[in-house]
């Protein structure tokens, strides 16, 4: 993943249609140093298998979307942490 964005920002600066994938590149780097900061390992795992497709052929990068490596078991783990009781 890093080396990918690596890439894309060099290339970015000779070919500006790239723009976008860099900048969407750099942001899911961002995220993933922060969920590694201050996340649980569950969490990192999920965002790592759900971003990078070259890790696990996921069919899509953007939010909301689930590399097919996630069980039901760990995505039901991570909704219950993340359950706030009122």
């Amino acid at each position: 993943m890093v080396q990918g964005t690596k890439a894309l920002v060099r290339e970015d600066v000779e070919d500006e249609f790239l723009a976008r994938p860099m900048t969407e590149a750099v942001a899911r780097l961002l995220q993933g140093s922060e969920l590694l900061r201050h996340s649980t390992s569950e969490v990192v795992d999920v965002f790592l298998e759900t971003r990078s497709a070259q890790l696990s052929n996921a069919w899509g990068s953007h939010y909301g979307t689930m590399a097919r490596t996630v069980t039901q078991a760990a995505a039901h783990k991570i909704m219950q942490r993340a359950i706030v009781a009122g």
